[in-house]
């Protein structure tokens, strides 16, 4: 078993284990057109980010979505669109969790511009 195999493994237990699957619609808004998607993916509603501002460390909570990377069509950008149980998100941020496996992206549920 190679390791991009085992690590996708990996991921779906602990996607299947500790996460809200959900069916999630995401649009590439920075696309044009806009490219839109349907897929499952792992829904947190809270994270805690520590960002230091001026030095004085502030904390904020966001909620999170893990991604396959064999889902997303496009890469994720900072604007693009999420929609959740009928709920409207927009990416914020991305990390890459596995190389080349999973993602987290980080959301807001205030409209941002694309970039």
């Amino acid at each position: 078993m190679d390791w991009n195999t085992l690590a996708e493994n990996v991921d779906a237990v602990c996607v299947a284990t500790f996460a809200d699957a959900s069916q999630v619609t995401y649009t590439h808004e920075s696309e044009a057109p806009p490219v839109t998607t349907t897929y499952t993916a792992a829904f947190s509603a809270a994270s805690e980010r520590i960002v230091l501002e001026g030095g004085v460390p502030f904390s904020s909570t966001s909620p999170t979505l893990g991604v396959h990377l064999a889902d997303l069509l496009h890469t994720p950008k900072q604007g693009d669109k999420v929609v959740r149980g009928g709920v409207d998100y927009w990416v914020e941020d991305f990390q890459q969790d596995n190389p080349g496996v999973g993602m987290t992206l980080i959301l807001s549920t205030d409209q941002m511009p694309s970039t």
